[in-house]
């Protein structure tokens, strides 16, 4: 849980300024801080559930652990020794593939925030990498108003690597996709002919 906070915390503020510089020349004046203030906000509804969804992946590796060892034929001892061995600590890959997926996700949080505070109209823009996973690729170009879900594999999510709307790990760990944010444009009502 401090690992996630200190990472959201770091990183929110760092990409909602980004995102707010990118789009200053469209925007009101900055209220104060309001990056730290909705990372915090976030880390309350979502932080128990994003570090439960570690905690379970930690413990399919252990249950993965106890499979193999006993389809090898090891006595009890074997297996908890092999189970101490392989979880003693988090390991390099693990750690990468946690630490790649929280700042990814706080970024883009970062930036949907960011857009929220622009004072013109704007919508968000899902765009998935060249080589991207498919419900990915295919969710590439959705466009949506900032307080709308994109549907991603059938699932809602407000930004990419948001899993806070009950999305499962394989459409949020590892992700890469961005948001991009455009104008928009009020509609004209059509005239009658």
């Amino acid at each position: 849980t401090r690992y996630l906070e200190r990472v959201w915390l770091s990183t929110v503020p760092r990409a909602g300024e980004w995102m707010s510089d990118a789009i200053e020349p469209m925007k009101a004046a900055k209220p104060p801080d309001p990056f730290m203030q909705a990372a915090v906000q976030h880390l309350r509804m979502t932080g128990a559930e994003r570090v439960k969804g570690i905690t379970d992946t930690s413990r399919q590796e252990i249950g993965n652990q106890i499979r193999i060892g006993v389809s090898k034929g090891e006595s009890r001892q074997q297996i908890a020794d092999r189970i101490t061995k392989h979880r003693r600590s988090i390991t390099p890959d693990r750690a990468m593939t946690i630490a790649r997926t929280e700042v990814h996700a706080a970024a883009n949080y970062g930036s949907l925030i960011a857009a929220e505070a622009v004072a013109v109209p704007m919508r968000k823009i899902w765009i998935a990498r060249a080589d991207a996973r498919d419900t990915h690729a295919a969710a590439s170009g959705q466009r949506r108003s900032l307080d709308a879900a994109f549907i991603v594999g059938g699932y809602p999510l407000m930004h990419p690597g948001d899993g806070s709307m009950g999305a499962p790990a394989g459409l949020v760990v590892n992700c890469r996709c961005v948001m991009t944010f455009e104008v928009r444009r009020a509609t004209r009502p059509r005239r009658a002919a």
